[in-house]
Parts: structure tokens; sequence; C-alpha cells
């Protein structure tokens, strides 16, 4: 088992939301969650594309924060903290654990939120953190987006710590800012929406260091296969004046 060893704390994280009648399965970016000196607030992404999408699809807001109101700053991370187990449980450890965070980990509720993706059974929501501006080393670990779907390989012939390979899709019909995930060249599935910026990035500045399976889950019926990711540190591009 391999463990985060540079927990981030991050200053914004993204409240996805997926619609049972979408049927591309896409996950859509609809509002910001942004940690500032004043506390938490929740942003609607109101002019977004990714917005408008989810809205059409049927989206009327997150419970507890209008629509009608774009920016919210009242007990906001008290109410995605209910989507978090209790630290007193016993199996408090466990549950760091199923995100690879170590069970010692000083770790905020709020980025918590973000590696663990704080996602409910039966929800439509989930959250994914926001890596803009974080140049150190870091690790975390993503579920592959629609293994079921495209990978020839079954998940019984795929072992842990199999490498694999990230690669743009820009022939993809549904997106073409799609990045695609590969083990010996062959499609297992996909990296999932709200993060293909962050992977376009890191892919033109060279920083994913190593990409491996690290855990599979779920039914015979619905197998979900995860990976962890290490990115390097980033590179200035600054001249130093002499």
């Amino acid at each position: 088992m391999n463990f985060i060893k540079h927990i981030i704390e991050f200053k914004k994280l993204n409240l996805v939301w997926q619609s049972e009648n979408d049927s591309n399965h896409l996950r859509y970016v609809v509002a910001e969650l942004i940690k500032n000196e004043s506390g938490i607030q929740l942003r609607y992404l109101n002019a977004s594309e990714d917005f408008k999408k989810a809205v059409s699809f049927g989206f009327v807001g997150y419970p507890a924060f209008s629509v009608e109101i774009e920016l919210h700053n009242n007990r906001v991370l008290e109410a995605f903290q209910r989507r978090l187990p209790p630290r007193g449980r016993e199996d408090f450890g466990k549950y760091l654990e199923m995100f690879r965070l170590p069970k010692n980990s000083e770790i905020s509720d709020f980025s918590l939120l973000g590696y663990s993706g704080a996602k409910l059974p039966g929800d439509e929501f989930s959250i994914i953190p926001s890596f803009q501006e974080i140049e150190q080393p870091y690790e975390f670990l993503i579920e592959v987006t629609g293994f079921r779907h495209h990978s020839p390989i079954p998940i019984g012939e795929i072992a842990l710590d199999s490498l694999v390979a990230f690669e743009a899709e820009p022939e993809n019909n549904i997106d073409p800012n799609a990045i695609k995930i590969l083990i010996q060249g062959k499609k297992i599935g996909y990296v999932t929406r709200p993060l293909l910026n962050d992977f376009h990035n890191w892919l033109s500045d060279n920083r994913i260091e190593r990409a491996f399976v690290e855990k599979k889950n779920g039914q015979p019926d619905r197998p979900t296969l995860y990976i962890f990711v290490e990115l390097k540190a980033k590179v200035s591009t600054k001249r130093i004046m002499v």
C-alpha cells in the first residue's frame, strides 16, 4: 500500500455534479469551495458552460445553498463536513487509508473533502481538488473514469503496481480535451473531466513522475480501478538576473 507523503492544504475545491439523465455520464463543475482568511465560501459558477449544461440536465443547486445567490459565506464548511465521518470513530484511520492518507495525518476537514471526494451513496455530488498554483511535489489517488465501459482488460487481469500512461485524445467526439489512461498501450478509461486542465499542464511540463495501479474495488458488474499519481516539483522558468 502506497501513502501520500506530501499532503496539500488546498485553497480551492471544485464541487462536481453528475446527472443520471446524461447519457455520457459526464461530471460538471458547478461551484467552487474557496478557503480564505474569512473562512470557507461557496461560489456558484453561473456563467460557466459546465454550470449551464448541468442546469439543462436538471441541476438545481446544492441543498441549503440557493443557486439564486452566487456567493455563500454562512456555515459552508459545516454543511460539507456532514459528508465526512466523525474523527472520533474507531475506524477513522481506516477511512484515511482508503484514500492513501496516513492514519496520523493532521489534515484539515477542508483538504480531506478534496482527497476523499466526499461522495455519498446514491448522491450526485462529489468534490475534486484544484491543483492550480501548487508547485511542490505531491501525490494523489484518482479513479479511472469509464473503466467498466472502455477497458478491454478484465480487472482481475490487472496487477497492482502496473504502470499507467496518460495520453491526450483530441479526436474524442464527446470531449476533444479528453485524456485517456493506458496500460501497456491499451486504453482502460479516462481522466475525470474536472482534472483535465491540470493533467494537460502536467503532461506539458513533464511533471508526472510515476503513475500506477494502486487499488481495485467495486462489484463484479461495476468494477473500479484507482491510480496513484506522483508529481515532481514544477521547474521554474524564471531567469535569474546577475
